[in-house]
């Protein structure tokens, strides 16, 4: 699923502004030590965890991604020793629970504007008519890329 670079300064890329010096301290070194050490000891119990909790293996995958992100992110927050891996559950437990809470949050919203009544404009000028006709004859796509057309220019 996910692989380990053998660490070394030759397998990290360090981008600088034109011109510039990139400047790699030591703390840099010991912040990135910390991270691949979090990592490799990490990974499989987080991707199990994602793996168990998630209905395809890419959704997975993105998730242990995430939560690892967020880890690189948020390294100094994370506790040390053995506590780091309660905190990397509940990351993988908040980054799997997003999606759910979005598509839940997506069916209120779509149930609550179906219920609520759309007022119907109803024009006086009979071209407004004859172009809610032609715009009704076309198809889906037809109609979007018109639409789209004059909307967005």
């Amino acid at each position: 699923m996910f692989e380990t670079l053998p660490p070394g300064p030759d397998m990290y890329t360090v981008s600088a502004r034109v011109g510039e010096e990139a400047k790699v301290t030591e703390a840099d070194w010991d912040r990135r030590r910390r991270f691949d050490a979090l990592f490799r000891e990490h990974l499989s119990g987080i991707a199990s965890f994602c793996r168990w909790r998630s209905r395809s293996t890419a959704d997975a995958e993105d998730a242990v991604a995430e939560v690892f992100l967020v880890a690189w992110r948020r390294l100094d927050d994370i506790p040390t020793g053995e506590n780091a891996r309660p905190w990397l559950y509940a990351t993988a437990r908040r980054v799997l629970a997003d999606p759910a809470r979005t598509n839940a949050l997506r069916g209120r919203l779509d149930a609550k504007l179906s219920a609520q009544l759309v007022p119907v404009q109803i024009a006086d000028d009979p071209l407004a008519a004859r172009v809610d006709d032609a715009l009704a004859a076309l198809g889906d796509r037809d109609r979007e890329m018109l639409l789209l057309a004059e909307w967005e220019g």
